[in-house]
């Protein structure tokens, strides 16, 4: 329930409180399991979502925890694959819901992130560029389509990004980290 909820409206209402409990208690469970394990899993998928519905909901408190979400998701390359591509977000959506993988991406990347918060982001980004030359072929294959999408990104919101490099410098360098495997 807590991944799948619109908790955007939770934590802005009466109860924030119990809400920031539940993810927390979420974020150490999930911190302290295998990665093998939710691999490819509509968990990590639901924590890109929640993540990117959080950060997108200027409720800037919850950083903190927001960055740990990605973190713990950032290691799932077919999770990473599906927040940046879409494919098989709907498991994870509430009924009637729809998944917008460039509004969510445009979420984390224009977050206002307090300062040493971002690191979920940057290992996310961090990520598509490591993967670029894993041993494993659809490890890299993702990585590169996940590349040309966050390319794609860039160009078409170039207004909005201007100003990343003097906002989040670290998630500017993570950005450049993801893309040069493939600038050569």
């Amino acid at each position: 329930d807590v991944l799948l909820r619109d908790n955007v409206q939770r934590l802005s209402g009466s109860q924030s409180g119990k809400t920031i409990s539940e993810i927390r208690a979420l974020n150490q469970i999930l911190g302290h399991s295998s990665e093998n394990l939710r691999a490819g899993t509509d968990v990590d998928r639901a924590l890109y979502k929640q993540a990117a519905q959080i950060g997108g909901g200027g409720l800037g408190l919850y950083d903190g925890d927001v960055s740990r979400m990605l973190q713990i998701a950032a290691s799932d390359r077919p999770a990473a694959h599906s927040f940046l591509t879409g494919e098989d977000m709907s498991a994870v959506m509430r009924s009637g819901e729809t998944y917008d993988p460039s509004s969510s991406l445009k979420d984390l990347l224009n977050h206002d992130w307090r300062h040493g918060t971002d690191g979920g982001i940057k290992q996310v980004l961090d990520e598509i560029g490591h993967d670029a030359t894993a041993e494993n072929f659809g490890a890299r294959e993702m990585a590169g389509n996940d590349a040309r999408i966050v390319a794609q990104h860039i160009i078409d919101n170039s207004d909005d990004l201007m100003s990343l490099g003097h906002r989040q410098p670290g998630v500017l360098a993570s950005l450049e980290n993801a893309m040069s495997p493939y600038a050569s």
